[in-house]
């Protein structure tokens, strides 16, 4: 039987031992962590789900829209815009977006808390934001989001050793730097971003017999692009700009 979406991904990125955790920024961001026993949230938070591992589980804290933010914005403010564009205008703002903040519930709200009428809003807006601030806004909102849930399952118990990031926003080194600087943690990347295919291409190979077990086709078919570093003198920044974010997405949806 195949397994989900998500959990194909996690193999594809080399997710399958307790301690490693992936992130994949498409239209959503979804958050992969492999655990050796079932661990159930109290709050129903975090779905659980079976690895394609014998034995191992998976935890799936997700959120609707993320990329999908991204796109919007590019197809009705972008003005012919591409990616590569808007990563450019997003790296000439400073860390934080001189206040502005997103909160990213375009589709509602579903972890760490569920709302399903919460809604996207920008804080902070003044005339002295331009629309660069509000294209970085959108990565650091993702990021937020993405440090929010890693706190969560923290909190549940699960350790966050290893992060690797996948998706499409794998291949912006703007978002991949925002997200090693909110989370102050290393991200790592892979040559292949769309590991759902490639994890299904894996649990395939293992099935043909090509490969006799899932550790040797990872080794042969998941291969690291390299790792992102954060920026120590962001951290303050990112720590405040992140509390700010909790502060008004439990002002306006959670309280």
């Amino acid at each position: 039987v195949a397994p989900i979406d998500q959990v194909a991904a996690a193999v594809g990125g080399g997710n399958i031992v307790p301690g490693v955790i992936t992130e994949t920024t498409g239209g959503a961001l979804a958050v992969c962590a492999t655990v050796d026993h079932p661990v159930y949230d109290p709050k129903a938070r975090i779905a659980l789900y079976r690895h394609a591992v014998p034995g191992v589980f998976a935890l799936l804290p997700w959120i609707p829209t993320a990329g999908m933010i991204l796109r919007w914005f590019r197809d009705e403010f972008g003005d012919g815009m591409d990616y590569s564009a808007l990563d450019e205008q997003a790296a000439a703002v400073p860390p934080g977006s001189n206040g502005l903040i997103l909160l990213p519930h375009f589709g509602g709200m579903l972890s760490p808390e569920v709302n399903s009428e919460a809604r996207g809003v920008f804080w902070g807006i003044s005339t002295a934001h331009r629309k660069a601030h509000f294209i970085r806004s959108i990565l650091e909102a993702v990021a937020f989001a993405l440090r929010d849930n890693l706190e969560l399952l923290t909190q549940t118990g699960v350790e966050c050793r290893q992060i690797t990031c996948l998706g499409g926003a794998a291949r912006s080194k703007v978002w991949l730097q925002i997200k090693a600087d909110v989370l102050q943690r290393t991200v790592r990347t892979l040559r292949c971003e769309e590991t759902t295919s490639l994890g299904t291409a894996v649990l395939a190979a293992i099935g043909a017999g090509i490969f006799p077990n899932i550790e040797a086709a990872i080794a042969a078919m998941v291969h690291p692009a390299g790792m992102v570093s954060p920026d120590p003198k962001n951290r303050a920044t990112y720590d405040a700009a992140f509390r700010k974010y909790k502060e008004v997405n439990r002002k306006n949806f959670v309280d």
